[in-house]
């Protein structure tokens, strides 16, 4: 009985939960909430279109994707409570890699790669609490280095 129980109530919460289309959402200025057209609740539910995840109580949850006009997967990040938490990929239209990076508490953090179209490394940089900190790099398309920075809090210490 105790597992019908939790069954049932599995089923209530997927079975009620909202779809609706990305275009059919709104990002409020006031408090950076999602609202449905013509709601004044932040929405909760699932979201599906060019842009894709769940929001709970206005705010995205979990893993969302991000896709181009013609379908080819643009982004891949996750939320936590409405801020950027973990693993982010952007991609190109070929679907090669772009740029890979980390996020913390809806700030940069940690080590960020970008690749050109045909998956060499551009660029390699660190951020700390979502400003620059440390090398910034950037290499021609040999590999070899071109330019190296240094920073600190967002603050260029050394070109």
């Amino acid at each position: 009985m105790k597992y019908f129980l939790v069954i049932l109530l599995l089923f209530f919460s997927v079975g009620c939960s909202k779809i609706i289309n990305s275009d059919d959402l709104i990002l409020s200025k006031t408090d950076g909430l999602f609202y449905e057209k013509n709601n004044k609740k932040p929405f909760t539910g699932e979201v599906t279109g060019r842009v894709s995840g769940q929001i709970i109580k206005g705010k995205r949850e979990g893993a969302w994707l991000q896709y181009y006009a013609n379908g080819s997967l643009e982004s891949k990040s996750n939320y936590k409570d409405g801020k950027e938490e973990g693993e982010l990929f952007w991609y190109y239209q070929n679907g090669r890699l772009e740029i890979i990076g980390n996020y913390k508490n809806g700030k940069e953090e940690g080590g960020f790669i970008s690749y050109d179209v045909n998956g060499r490394i551009v660029y390699k940089y660190n951020y700390k609490l979502g400003k620059l900190d440390g090398e910034w790099l950037h290499y021609y398309e040999t590999g070899e280095l071109k330019e190296k920075r240094l920073y600190k809090s967002g603050k260029l210490t050394i070109n």
